[in-house]
C-alpha cells in the first residue's frame, strides 16, 4: 500500500527538523503507520509544556529568551492537517489530493479544460529586503558564460530565470505538478542545447515531496521525467545534483533512497549507493572521480572512483547535519560544517587530504555560528533546516557559513566574524535562514535564504537583494467568500 505523502513528510520532517527529543514522547506501542495526528500533538505538547512557550514560539531559560526549535513549523503542519484527518480518530487520509485528481482526470478525459479557474496574481512580489523578504529560495545555478543570466529554485514557487542580473524574473515551471526545487544544474553547452536539470522537492523543509529529476531541452518551456522518477505519494526527495565539468551527459544525483549516476543525460541511471541518504554532495575540483557526501546524522563519505565505492571517513554521534565546501584555490581542501543535536553549531573542520582526515578548527565552546545572536553567544539554532557553506574560488582561507545568520572566516576557520544578520545589529541586514551560499567563477557570492536571493561582490562585506519580481511566498492559509462564488 502506498505511503501517504503527508504522513511520510511528517515522519521524515520531524526527524530532520525538530529537535528529536519530543519524538521520544510518541507512544511506543504504535508503529509509524498507526500514529495519528492526536499522537503527534500530544507528544509535541507534552514535551514543550514545562518550557512555558509563548504563542510566538519563545521561552525563557535562565533569564534568556530562547526560540523553541521547530515550533512554528509543527503548528503550520498541524493546522494544515486538522481539516484532512478523521476527526474521531485523528487518522491520516490514505490518498493525496493529487492522487484523487489524477484518478478523476483519467476517468473523465472529456471534462478536462471545460472549466478553467481564473487566477490573478496579487503578490507579494517585492520587499525592502533585509528583515523583510519575498519568499524562500533553496538554490541557484549560473549561465556558463553570461553573468546576467542565472536560475533560482524555490521550495514551493518553482524555477525562476533572470537574464538581466535580477532586474526581472520569469517562472519556468508554472505547469509542473510539483513546484519545489532542491537543486539546479546547467550544462556547459547550454547556449546550444538549452538543457536544464532540476532536482524536484524541498530538501530542507520537505514542504514539497519530489517527483524526481526533471529535464528540459527547450530552456524550461517543457519538462520531462528522467530515469529518476517518483510519484508525490512515494515520499521521496532528490537533494543534490553534480554535473561532470568535462561531460555534460554525466550527472551524479543524491536522493533520499540513494546515490545514482547517469552517463546519457538522465535517460538511464546506475545505482552507486543505496544505504545512505546524502543531504549534501561535492566533487574535488579538477577530479570528478573524487566525490564527497554528507548526511544529516553526522557522517562524511568519500569516493575515489566516481561513486562506485564509498568510504566513511567521518562519523560522530554528537553531530547531526553536515554541509561541505570545496575550492579550486586548493583542490585537496574539503571543509565540513556540522550542526549539533540541538540544531546549533557543533564544529567546523578542515581536511587537506581530500577528505581522508579532518582537523577541527573551532567548535561550539568558542562560538555558536548557527544561532540568532550577532556575537555568537547564544545556544541552539536551526541546523536541520538552514545550513550552508561556500569557500572562495580564489582564496582557500575565505569561507562563509550560513545558519540563521551568515559568518565569515579569512584564516580557514579559526576565527570568525559575522557577515550579515537577520535584522542588522551593526552589520548588513539580510533575511534570516540561509539555504545555499554559492560562489560564481568570477568571485561573486550568492546567498539563498528565506527572504530570497542576495549577491555580494566582495566576499560578504556588502549585500544586494535581487529578489523583487518573483512570486514565491508560501501561503499557509486561504479564505473564500461565503456570499460571492466568483
Amino acid at each position: 500500500m502506498k505511503r501517504f505523502i503527508l504522513l511520510i513528510l511528517l515522519s521524515q520532517f520531524c526527524v530532520n527538523a525538530f529537535s528529536q527529543a519530543w519524538l521520544e514522547k510518541l507512544p511506543e506501542t504504535k508503529s509509524k503507520n498507526q500514529l495519528t495526528l492526536y499522537d503527534y500533538q500530544k507528544a509535541f505538547n507534552d514535551f514543550w509544556e514545562p518550557f512555558n512557550v509563548d504563542n510566538k514560539g519563545y521561552y525563557i531559560e535562565k533569564g534568556e529568551r530562547k526560540k523553541a526549535s521547530g515550533w512554528k513549523q509543527f503548528h503550520r503542519w498541524e493546522w494544515n492537517m486538522e481539516g484532512q484527518i478523521d476527526p474521531k480518530t485523528g487518522a491520516f487520509p490514505q490518498k493525496t489530493a493529487q492522487e484523487i485528481y489524477t484518478v478523476y482526470r483519467n476517468a473523465n478525459p472529456n471534462k478536462q479544460g471545460s472549466k478553467v479557474a481564473n487566477w490573478t496574481v496579487v503578490g507579494p512580489n517585492s520587499s525592502d529586503g533585509g528583515y523583510a523578504g519575498v519568499g524562500r529560495i533553496n538554490c541557484i545555478a549560473f549561465h556558463p558564460s553570461d553573468n546576467n543570466t542565472y536560475w533560482v529554485g524555490a521550495p514551493a514557487g518553482g524555477l525562476w530565470l533572470t537574464t538581466d542580473n535580477g532586474s526581472s524574473w520569469t517562472c519556468l515551471t508554472d505547469n509542473n505538478d510539483v513546484l519545489g526545487v532542491s537543486d539546479i544544474i546547467i550544462p556547459s553547452n547550454y547556449s546550444t542545447s538549452n538543457t536544464i536539470y532540476i532536482a524536484t522537492g524541498d530538501r530542507d523543509g520537505w514542504d514539497n515531496n519530489s517527483v524526481g529529476v526533471l529535464k528540459s531541452t527547450d530552456a524550461g518551456t517543457n519538462w520531462s521525467s528522467t530515469g529518476i522518477s517518483y510519484s508525490i505519494e512515494d515520499g521521496e526527495m532528490a537533494t543534490r545534483l553534480l554535473l561532470d565539468p568535462n561531460n555534460d551527459n554525466t550527472i551524479i544525483a543524491a536522493t533520499s533512497n540513494g546515490v545514482f549516476k547517469t552517463t546519457d543525460g538522465g535517460s538511464n541511471w546506475s545505482t552507486m549507493l543505496t544505504s545512505v541518504s546524502f543531504i549534501d554532495m561535492e566533487y574535488k575540483p579538477g577530479d570528478f572521480n573524487t566525490l564527497y557526501g554528507s548526511t544529516s546524522s553526522g557522517d562524511i563519505y568519500v569516493s575515489t572512483d566516481g561513486g562506485s565505492n564509498w568510504t566513511q571517513t567521518y562519523n560522530n554521534s554528537s553531530a547531526r547535519r553536515i554541509e561541505l565546501a570545496v575550492t579550486p584555490a586548493s583542490s585537496s581542501v574539503l571543509y565540513a560544517l556540522a550542526a549539533n543535536t540541538s540544531n546549533g553549531f557543533y564544529a567546523f573542520y578542515k581536511s587537506t587530504d581530500s577528505g581522508s582526515n579532518f582537523t577541527e578548527q573551532i567548535n561550539s565552546s568558542a562560538i555558536n555560528l548557527m544561532g540568532w545572536n550577532s556575537n555568537g553567544g547564544d545556544s541552539g539554532g536551526q541546523g536541520w533546516y538552514d545550513l550552508s557553506m561556500a569557500a572562495s574560488p580564489s582564496d582557500e582561507d575565505i569561507v562563509l557559513v550560513g545558519g540563521v545568520n551568515t559568518w565569515k572566516t579569512t584564516d580557514g576557520g579559526v576565527n570568525w566574524s559575522i557577515a550579515n544578520h537577520w535584522w542588522g545589529d551593526g552589520v548588513p541586514a539580510v533575511h534570516a535562514d540561509k539555504h545555499q551560499l554559492k560562489y560564481r567563477t568570477n568571485g561573486d557570492l550568492f546567498e539563498c535564504n528565506d527572504g530570497g536571493i542576495y549577491i555580494s561582490t566582495n566576499d560578504g562585506t556588502g549585500w544586494t537583494d535581487k529578489t523583487n519580481g518573483m512570486i514565491i511566498s508560501q501561503m499557509y492559509k486561504l479564505g473564500v467568500s461565503q456570499s460571492v462564488s466568483g
